[in-house]
């Protein structure tokens, strides 16, 4: 079974290869730090938080909750991201204290990167 680090860096290689620039955060002191970095041609940066989630709700830790609403404030977008560790199914949410699986976007059937991507094209169309 993957861990929660491997779905990070797969997501990070999917949109590499989509010809985005992504990054994988991960330092362990830096408190509140966000997770991700991605960012696709003409769609907004997006700092986003992964977790993996067995369970139907996940969330930010308080310094990230802070962290996250700072930059969409500055104007940058943030996301949170879940993976379902027996499924492997991705799910994205509009940065929130806390989300549901049931709630975010999914896209079964394609890799995280294009889904992803379709996220983006979705926020776009529909605001």
């Amino acid at each position: 079974m993957k861990d929660e680090a491997e779905f990070k860096r797969l997501l990070v290689k999917g949109c590499i290869k989509r010809g985005a620039h992504a990054e994988r955060h991960e330092d362990r002191y830096g408190v509140g730090r966000l997770d991700l970095a991605i960012k696709f041609p003409r769609y907004p940066h997006v700092l986003a938080e992964g977790k993996l989630v067995p369970h139907q709700s996940f969330a930010p830790t308080l310094a990230q909750w802070e962290n996250g609403s700072r930059y969409i404030k500055a104007g940058g977008t943030a996301a949170l991201i879940a993976w379902d560790p027996k499924t492997e199914q991705m799910y994205i949410h509009e940065w929130g204290r806390t989300a549901k699986k049931e709630t975010s976007f999914t896209l079964p059937g394609v890799d995280d990167a294009e889904a992803f991507e379709a996220w983006l094209l979705a926020r776009e169309v529909i605001p």
